[in-house]
């Protein structure tokens, strides 16, 4: 699953310290681990695993040469490499969907 935005600006935060924390880049990419290839299903997981600091265990999309990923900026300081560890549970409102391939 690749997440994209229009902009580059995927989140902005600050925390109760006053410290402020941006995240942008080209985009995120998760595996889908359920339901697996042709099986109908009302809810999806996606996991998103960062392998080293920094660095998404997926950066590339099939048939694409375009690497994605994040970056972070804390405050004033420059960007640098972020990574994401997160499992979500989608869930398909209008009924079960079928994973497949295009």
């Amino acid at each position: 699953m690749l997440i994209t935005t229009n902009a580059g600006h995927y989140a902005s935060f600050v925390c109760g310290l006053g410290w402020s924390f941006v995240v942008n880049g080209n985009g995120l990419i998760g595996e889908i681990t359920a339901p697996g290839y042709g099986e109908a299903s009302s809810t999806a997981t996606t996991v998103f695993n960062q392998i080293a600091e920094g660095v998404q265990e997926h950066t590339t999309v099939a048939g694409s040469e375009t690497e994605y990923g994040l970056e972070v900026t804390f405050g004033g300081e420059a960007p640098r490499p972020f990574g994401v560890n997160s499992t979500q549970m989608l869930s398909f409102t209008e009924g079960p969907a079928t994973l497949t391939e295009e």
